[in-house]
């Protein structure tokens, strides 16, 4: 449960910086990614999951905005996944899994503008 609150806060943070920053972004135009270790039949997951698909229910975000990248590997792989994330305009990259930190960190570096989250 902790983790979808802190999911759910890290969100409602993002949203809150690109109101506050005067960006004419809406909620309707923010791209979420999520990179997760496994699928929806892992009961870790499937909470990642569904704390996202909440957060955006909340805050009027439509789910076409948002992009599950599945099955993805502690390794190089998960770079490469926020990497085609961030390439595809995704403002905010979740992923799930302590073994990904690493990668999304040098994904970070790469791209300054995109917001990367590791929750685990």
């Amino acid at each position: 449960m902790k983790k979808l609150l802190a999911l759910l806060l890290a969100l409602v943070l993002v949203v809150s910086m690109a109101a506050c920053a005067g960006d004419t972004n809406t909620d309707a135009d923010i791209k979420i990614g999520a990179i997760l270790v496994h699928d929806e039949n892992s009961g870790y997951d499937m909470a990642h999951i569904e704390g996202l698909t909440n957060a955006c229910a909340a805050l009027g975000i439509d789910m076409n905005n948002v992009t599950f990248k599945y099955n993805v590997a502690e390794d190089e792989s998960c770079y490469d996944a926020a990497a085609d994330l961030a390439d595809a305009g995704c403002d905010i990259i979740f992923s799930d899994s302590y073994g990904h930190q690493t990668y999304m960190g040098q994904a970070a570096s790469e791209f300054p503008d995109t917001i990367f989250v590791a929750c685990t």
